[in-house]
């Protein structure tokens, strides 16, 4: 059984897009987002990404190939 504390609020991200509208709102405020698109398609936009995913309260981005990215702590 998971406790309050070790369980976390975890949102699918299919496309770019999707992860472009998460970054819109507050509604994810703590989660993190399971990407099921490259990390390389992300790479391309992560400049202009970040800041709006940072404000929206996103924890963090999970892509297959490298893993956890944290973007709060």
């Amino acid at each position: 059984m998971f406790t309050q504390r070790h369980r976390h609020n975890i949102v699918v991200a299919s496309a770019l897009s999707t992860l472009t509208d998460l970054s819109q709102t507050q509604a994810v405020q703590g989660c993190y987002v399971h990407c099921l698109f490259s990390f390389s398609v992300f790479e391309r936009q992560q400049k202009a990404l970040i800041p709006k995913l940072i404000k929206s309260g996103l924890r963090g981005l999970y892509f297959q190939e490298i893993g956890m990215v944290k973007l709060i702590d």
